[in-house]
């Protein structure tokens, strides 16, 4: 993935990303040079905040993978594999609701 256009207008490390911007991904990435972490970016993915994009050149992109679904919609297994992509700890004695809480708690460190 060399990029995610946003899906929705949001907060990321307290600044305002705005739907429809396009952000490279890339390690050691600063938000406010239109840069994003792989892990950031899988996150919002995950969450149906971004789409993932193969490459972009000023309004001309490609869909990679168009297809996310908000983390409330997932269910248990989906859920437990998208914390173990982001680094999350979660099991599978932990509630959907358990699940989600851990996630959303990285997103806020």
């Amino acid at each position: 993935m060399k990029g995610i256009k946003m899906a929705a207008t949001i907060f990321v490390h307290g600044v305002i990303v705005a739907e429809n911007t396009i952000l490279t991904v890339e390690d050691g990435a600063d938000i406010k040079d239109n840069k994003i972490n792989p892990r950031e970016a899988k996150e919002l993915i995950g969450r149906g905040a971004a789409v993932a994009i193969e490459d972009h050149v000023g309004d001309i992109y490609s869909i990679e993978n168009d297809i996310t679904k908000p983390i409330e919609k997932m269910n248990k297994s989906e859920l437990l594999t998208y914390a173990e992509s982001i680094g999350v700890e979660a099991d599978d004695s932990m509630t959907k609701a358990e699940i989600i809480e851990v996630i959303n708690a990285q997103d806020e460190e």
